[in-house]
């Protein structure tokens, strides 16, 4: 729900693109669109493996 109403507010408010810039960059990324917080990479690693 969170990447949703950033979304949502991104397309509608005011100060929009500032919060999908700020909350993108929480996240790393930089491209068109809004990051969903809510997707999980699996990376395959056993922790302590490099």
């Amino acid at each position: 729900m969170y990447g949703a109403a950033v979304a949502a507010l991104a397309h509608c408010w005011k100060y929009g693109e500032e919060l999908k810039k700020w909350h993108n960059g929480q996240y790393g990324h930089e491209g068109d669109g809004v990051v969903n917080p809510a997707i999980i990479t699996v990376d395959g690693k056993k922790e302590g493996q490099e």
